[in-house]
């Protein structure tokens, strides 16, 4: 099975989009999240069996990472307060585990 990345990109990347940042609802996080799921389409595009199948396969890979990047946030959440330091630049200071 010989499949053109680019025809494959081509012809996903606008659904994609539209699907990740429906999801995530932040732009950047959504431009990121399609990159990477490009990236995996293009890494591991041989391992894909049936090709009536990719449509789908691009969509599951985009949203797995779309979970992924809400459990990271959840964790980062979590373990950190935002702080705007003296530079004007957004830290995360680690929230401490007392009790």
């Amino acid at each position: 099975m010989i499949m053109d990345f680019w025809d494959i990109y081509n012809k996903h990347y606008e659904r994609v989009r539209k699907f990740v940042f429906a999801l995530v609802k932040d732009e950047w996080a959504a431009d990121d999240l399609i990159q990477e799921t490009f990236i995996k389409v293009q890494k591991n595009l041989n391992q894909l069996r049936d090709e009536t199948m990719l449509s789908s396969w691009i969509f599951r890979i985009s949203y797995n990472l779309c979970q992924d990047h809400f459990r990271k946030k959840t964790i980062l959440e979590k373990e950190c307060t935002f702080e705007v330091d003296e530079r004007n630049v957004l830290v995360c200071d680690p929230v401490s585990n007392k009790n």
